[in-house]
């Protein structure tokens, strides 16, 4: 219904805003045929204090004018803030539990293998599902594990309490990675031995390795 009343509101068609929010889904089907400029991102989690989280967003400089942040009422209570384009429903946020999400491409091979229609979970919404619905990391491996996927991505959280995760989703599995003495670091290639046999990060150049 969000998205319905989004394509309304913007006068768009329904099949486009639904389109925005499967957009990694699409890009997963050319990928890994794209800028190897992307997104880095940082956790730290050290004992005794609370976490901190940052993450870059560097896909299309021409893009730095359309963010949006917006803070929205849950379904089920609390409060969300998320900072999207205009459209998505979700990419990097917080929630008043203190769960915080970020999102990183990933490339896999089983992307590309379209055979036989494939429909996974869409990245965006998930990312907004655990925004709205979870205030833990166990809770939210628990939801991420629950789900296939048609893409991949390396979806990292962090809660209240200093624990953090970063879950690398493809189609056919999903992979963990934890933080290292309190660090979490996380660019664009697989890192999880589930994933990174099938990786394609390093296919246009080691960009992702450098950054990392």
């Amino acid at each position: 219904m969000e998205i319905a009343g989004i394509a309304a509101g913007s006068g768009r068609r329904v099949e486009e805003i639904a389109a925005l929010n499967a957009r990694t889904e699409v890009l997963g089907a050319i990928a890994p045929r794209l800028d190897t400029t992307e997104c880095s991102t940082v956790v730290s989690s050290a004992p005794g204090r609370a976490p901190f989280a940052v993450q870059t967003w560097d896909w299309y400089p021409h893009m730095r004018d359309n963010w949006f942040v917006w803070t929205f009422p849950a379904a089920a209570g609390g409060r969300v803030t998320t900072l999207t384009e205009y459209g998505v429903l979700a990419k990097i946020g917080v929630n008043d539990a203190g769960l915080g999400v970020m999102l990183n491409m990933l490339h896999h091979s089983a992307d590309e293998q379209l055979g036989a229609p494939r429909i996974g979970f869409p990245v965006h919404v998930l990312l907004r599902t655990l925004l709205e619905d979870c205030t833990s990391v166990d809770e939210a491996r628990d939801l991420v594990r629950s789900l296939s996927f048609s893409a991949s991505s390396a979806l990292t959280v962090v809660d209240r309490g200093g624990d953090a995760a970063s879950f690398e989703t493809f189609p056919g599995g999903v992979g963990e990675v934890k933080p290292e003495a309190g660090l979490l670091v996380r660019t664009n290639h697989f890192v999880s031995a589930e994933g990174e046999a099938g990786g394609q990060g390093g296919v246009l150049d080691d960009n992702s390795w450098v950054r990392r």
